[in-house]
């Protein structure tokens, strides 16, 4: 299938059915990305109808099987990061509780504008956030305390492996 100009990505899968050739505009919301691989065979013909997935497989190279030892090694230094992740959480206890009360203040706003709309029920809600933000902290707080050392060992062994 060849385009000429911006092509639709919808239509070149099937799922958008806009034609081309009509003057209306694209009712798609992928409309003006310009893939290469829409691009027909007549333009290149240095490139095969089909690659090989063989030969895109043959290229990777293989992973060697972890020896014990060294799986071993691996969750013994993950399970020091988290305790250096839960240290570092301890000794920033009060560092921790201002980026609560921060996210609180402006999540709870964004969250309020968006779901009450009246002025006057809006402002009486914000004021009911607020009394309930001591209650929210400690909640936070020990949510932060107990789950994100795990998250964060987790996450960043997933960043190294």
């Amino acid at each position: 299938m060849q385009y000429s100009g911006r092509a639709c990505i919808g239509a070149a899968l099937g799922a958008c059915k806009f034609e081309p050739a009509s003057n209306r505009p694209h009712p798609c919301p992928i409309a003006t990305l310009n893939p290469p691989a829409l691009v027909s065979q007549q333009s290149r013909p240095d490139i095969p109808d089909a690659i090989e997935v063989a030969s895109i497989e043959a290229q990777r190279p293989t992973k060697l099987a972890k020896t014990p030892e060294e799986m071993r090694r691996e969750r013994e230094r993950m399970r020091d990061v988290q305790l250096l992740v839960q240290n570092l959480v301890l000794q920033e206890e009060t560092t921790i509780k201002l980026i609560i009360d921060c996210l609180y203040d402006v999540g709870s706003v964004n969250l309020l504008n968006t779901k009450v709309s009246w002025g006057p029920a809006n402002r009486l809600v914000k004021l009911a956030a607020r009394t309930s933000k001591p209650v929210f902290r400690i909640v936070a707080w020990r949510w932060f305390k107990g789950n994100c050392p795990a998250l964060i060992t987790n996450w960043l062994a997933s960043k190294v492996s």
